[in-house]
């Protein structure tokens, strides 16, 4: 679900959450147990493009130990 704070239009709107659908489809977390995520997009999140809005995701999720690194290993480091 996508806020309308984000954009009034609901095309906009879903195409957003397609967007980051389809990348977690790509790159599935890593933990095996079933999990939640819970993204927060800011209102102007839409001026940015598709790759920048990708690219952090996907760093907040490695920085958060959800995803590998290219390397193979998590992200949290110990």
């Amino acid at each position: 679900m996508v806020s309308s704070k984000v954009s009034k239009l609901a095309v906009r709107r879903n195409r957003l959450r397609r967007l980051f659908h389809d990348q977690l489809l790509r790159h599935p977390p890593a933990p095996a147990s079933p999990l939640w995520l819970l993204i927060t997009l800011k209102p102007g999140c839409l001026e940015r493009g598709e790759a920048q809005l990708l690219g952090e995701c996907t760093h907040l999720l490695r920085q958060a130990g959800l995803l590998l690194d290219p390397g193979g290993q998590g992200g949290e480091q110990t």
